[in-house]
């Protein structure tokens, strides 16, 4: 107990020192222009600018669809697109963590690494997707309607194959460090999110018009990546469909490693609202959805820290240390204040998707809040981990969280209602990153 005590103290003398660098840097005018120029912070504000205006963009389409269509729809809708996207999940098998680490060093073979990666992912996506729909009476019995529907069929089919490719076009650009072009397609994809799910209410009054108005947004800029942005920041790239064995080879262990990490990580926030509807009702579940996607939202500041961090330290591994304790500074001085904001306003907040929303999803909203600070000090160890290539630590951390935020989460919404999901994903998260941040700081120190 002894040894722990030192490691204890320092952790607390190193929040109190990093909550006063954050005053320093917001009250110092000169001090914002020098951060804003240093490498490390630019790409981190870029991605998570455009990860938040994104997600903001994305409350707007809820927002929406709320306003236009049935509470019953928006449940079957908000299901539909979690299905396709934990599909797309298990479809991408880590290999956009792989580009990240190994393109940077990649040469000459770069757009065959690059090729190979969309193929494999792609054709996986197609085959993974007719599992899912052929044993939806296994796994998602409240789904079944949409086996027998040609149009939903093909929908799931087509936009987890796009769901699947947009965000590994991404990667290639973290990779590359482009964090402003990847700003400028997440803002693409929201706005026009939005302008699709408007344009589809006239038509139809079914989830097929909520599922295709998110599918073909990330289609297009799908598109507009891969032909327009991809072979501007990867010279001589042109997207062939190939196969190349021996890359696969030498990314093997590696992505093997983040494909699970990567599932584990995020495989709560799509599993969820599945064991929402099957165990309460497609209603239920709509309640459950907006504040949950409003809450996440706050996920992309500690993603985007994370994310820079990987990604600086893949071309430059000497920056990680020093990136590292950034990261931390910069988690708890964007955190902390959004949490606040969003515990004021959450019921006024899920007043714009209507009475019922509000009255039913306001306490689990301020309870997810809190909730982004343990899952970011474990996503930033996450960082880490990718760049020493610690694939023991890639999966045990987010397995035992992930494990306890599911687990918990189960038991406590049986027993209590919908907070009761909060309470338990904040108690499965918090349990792994108190021992996750005093590790950090006793590295910090050796």
């Amino acid at each position: 107990m002894k040894p722990m005590i030192p490691i204890i103290l320092e952790t607390v003398i190193f929040i109190r020192n990093t909550l006063k660098d954050a005053i320093r840097i917001i009250t110092f005018k000169e001090k914002m222009r020098l951060v804003w120029l240093t490498p490390f912070y630019q790409n981190t504000y870029y991605l998570m600018s455009g990860n938040i205006i994104n997600s903001a963009l994305g409350c707007i389409f809820w927002i929406i669809a709320a306003k236009l269509y049935a509470a019953e729809v928006v449940g079957l809708g908000s299901a539909i697109i979690s299905a396709f996207r934990l599909l797309a999940l298990f479809a991408e098998l880590g290999l956009g963590i792989s580009l990240v680490r190994y393109l940077p060093a990649a040469g000459k073979n770069g757009n065959i690494m690059i090729n190979t990666c969309f193929t494999l992912s792609g054709l996986i996506s197609v085959i993974i997707s007719l599992i899912f729909l052929c044993g939806l009476n296994l796994w998602s019995p409240a789904l079944l309607p949409v086996r027998q529907d040609p149009l939903y069929f093909a929908a799931i089919i087509f936009f987890t194959f796009s769901i699947v490719l947009q965000p590994l076009a991404l990667t290639v650009l973290l990779a590359k460090l482009q964090t402003r072009i990847i700003f400028i397609i997440n803002i693409i994809a929201g706005i026009l999110g939005i302008v699709l799910v408007g344009i589809f209410s006239i038509f139809t009054d079914e989830a097929l018009g909520l599922v295709s108005a998110m599918g073909l947004a990330i289609t297009f800029t799908l598109v507009l990546c891969v032909l327009w942005f991809l072979p501007r920041v990867q010279n001589g790239y042109h997207p062939i469909p190939s196969i190349k064995l021996e890359i696969l080879k030498e990314m093997a262990s590696y992505s093997a490693g983040n494909f699970v990490s990567k599932d584990l990580i995020l495989m709560a926030n799509f599993i969820l609202p599945l064991i929402v509807v099957n165990t309460l009702s497609s209603e239920m579940n709509a309640y459950f959805y907006i504040p949950w996607s409003v809450g996440i939202v706050l996920q992309f500041i500690p993603a985007a820290i994370s994310n820079s961090l990987f990604a600086e330290a893949s071309n430059e591994e000497i920056t990680l240390h020093v990136n590292t304790q950034k990261s931390l500074k910069l988690l708890l001085l964007f955190i902390l204040p959004m949490l606040l904001i969003i515990v004021a306003i959450s019921s006024f907040l899920l007043l714009l998707f209507g009475q019922e929303y509000s009255e039913n999803g306001t306490l689990l909203l301020r309870v997810l809040a809190f909730s982004i600070i343990p899952w970011g000090i474990n996503y930033i160890y996450i960082g880490i981990a990718r760049v020493k290539k610690n694939i023991k630590g890639l999966i045990l951390i987010p397995a035992v969280a992930s494990s306890l935020s599911l687990g918990l989460s189960y038991i406590l919404m049986v027993q209590i209602g919908l907070v009761g999901i909060g309470l338990g994903y904040l108690a499965g998260q918090s349990a792994v990153a108190i021992p996750v941040l005093l590790n950090l700081c006793r590295s910090r120190n050796s």
